[in-house]
């Protein structure tokens, strides 16, 4: 790593402390630009933060002015151009650096490092373009064999870094939580519930750091969000299966979600054309047609579905046809559905009493 003056360290210090970051490694660069055709290049420093990358371009005054300031996750692409130049494409753009050929490889290497570090889970996701497999092997080589020694699948890190990803505070109540009693427990439920009535009482930026977190977890194999804890909460819920494919059961249970929850959530499930949830239970909302309609459309993803519990969600008869038409439809669920809730919903639609018969015959059979 090249030393940099105290100038130029100082500099670092206040881009990290500003954005609740900690600087990793440091290098000095030259910012390489082309505005329309024509090639300008500028001293700068580029910063490895535990969760951002930063590229600090330096006037003659000393004064730095930012061309990157992307959190690991904005990350969209890292390629090298040439041997001794590395590119950025980040959600907000590209920028290109220009270092000694030594270094290219260690600097994207520094970089995977605390990407892995962050989110263990999905490292194989990291979008750098390699040349060849042996700076392939020399860039992951930085990365330490830490992963067997994370608890509950490195959560604590990811969630820590999804706070900074959200510009919220951090609840350490909730990562001592995790990092002991979860782990030494060997708890693979996340319960939203029991950790509300441990900790302080969460806030609605408590409940978004650690769902977002769960978008990139695959140690727990259930989420119980139970209750009316934030009006938010069930669609923080729903953009956690924008990413995580391996939650095997959901509880929802009165946790206040209606229609916006159901198109969130089959909009997350389409996307992805998977659901792994064995039980899903949705028991106590106000889902009405519009939202069962919704459900109704995702389950042909729903394969491995064994209950499935929605009582007492204001469900009228349009919104039990379309359920019904769906279970008729999916031969996959009718051979793994042992539990099927439907009280306090309106179910006298002759349809509806047709193919339950129906359903009830396959099972027996």
């Amino acid at each position: 790593m090249e030393t940099l003056a105290a100038a130029e360290k100082k500099a670092v210090e206040g881009v990290v402390a500003k954005h609740n970051d900690e600087c990793t490694r440091s290098f000095q660069v030259t910012v390489v630009e082309n505005k329309k055709g024509q090639f300008s290049k500028e001293t700068g420093i580029l910063i490895v933060g535990k969760y951002r990358l930063y590229v600090l371009k330096l006037h003659s005054k000393k004064k730095g002015i930012m061309a990157v300031n992307a959190h690991l996750l904005d990350i969209k692409e890292i390629s090298f151009p040439s041997d001794t130049q590395i590119c950025f494409t980040v959600r907000t753009g590209t920028c290109t650096v220009e270092v000694t050929h030594y270094l290219t490889d260690q600097i994207v290497g520094y970089i995977y490092a605390a990407f892995v570090a962050s989110f263990p889970a999905i490292k194989d996701s990291f979008p750098i373009i390699i040349p060849d497999s042996k700076r392939e092997k020399k860039i992951k080589s930085v990365v330490p064999e830490v992963e067997s020694a994370l608890t509950c699948g490195g959560y604590v890190n990811t969630y820590e870094a999804v706070c900074n990803y959200f510009s919220i505070p951090v609840c350490h109540d909730i990562s001592w939580d995790i990092n002991y009693l979860f782990s030494f427990n060997d708890v693979q439920v996340f319960n939203l519930s029991e950790l509300s009535l441990r900790s302080v009482r969460l806030t609605s930026n408590d409940c978004r750091g650690m769902l977002g977190a769960l978008n990139y977890n695959k140690w727990f194999t259930s989420l119980v969000a139970e209750g009316k804890l934030d009006k938010d909460l069930p669609l923080y819920v729903a953009d956690v299966f924008l990413g995580n494919t391996t939650l095997q059961s959901l509880s929802l249970k009165d946790a206040g979600a209606g229609r916006d929850f159901c198109e969130k959530f089959a909009a997350a499930i389409e996307s992805k054309q998977m659901l792994s949830l064995t039980s899903l239970d949705l028991s106590g909302n106000n889902l009405e047609d519009k939202g069962m309609t919704q459900i109704a459309n995702i389950l042909t993803y729903c394969s491995k579905l064994v209950s499935l519990e929605i009582s007492n969600c204001h469900i009228g008869s349009n919104g039990m046809n379309a359920l019904m038409r769906a279970l008729d439809n999916n031969t996959k669920i009718c051979g793994t559905l042992t539990t099927l809730s439907l009280a306090g919903n309106k179910l006298d639609s002759p349809e509806v009493s047709k193919l339950m018969g129906s359903l009830l015959q396959r099972q027996s059979n």
